[in-house]
């Protein structure tokens, strides 16, 4: 299962549904990944064991550990997302 590893951290997407997405992850809950999807800047929840094999079989690749003012700014908009 996934951990807080993933936070603030940075994902390419290559194939699949959210191909040629970038995403970054801003929270971990429960069983699921709640990231920032940085083209259309919507809030996704991705289960947590998918993420996990998207990583292993190089589908989600990282890109980068972000500045932790650059993940406060995408979290501030991660959570107005929720509120919309």
């Amino acid at each position: 299962m996934a951990t807080d590893r993933h936070l603030g951290k940075m994902y390419a997407v290559v194939a699949g549904d959210y191909g040629g997405s970038y995403l970054v992850v801003i929270e971990s809950i429960n069983s699921s990944i709640g990231c920032l999807r940085l083209q259309d800047m919507t809030k996704l929840h991705v289960p947590a064991d998918a993420f996990d094999r998207g990583v292993d079989k190089e589908i989600v690749n990282e890109v980068a550990t972000i500045d932790k003012s650059v993940y406060n700014y995408c979290k501030h908009l991660y959570e107005k997302e929720s509120n919309n």
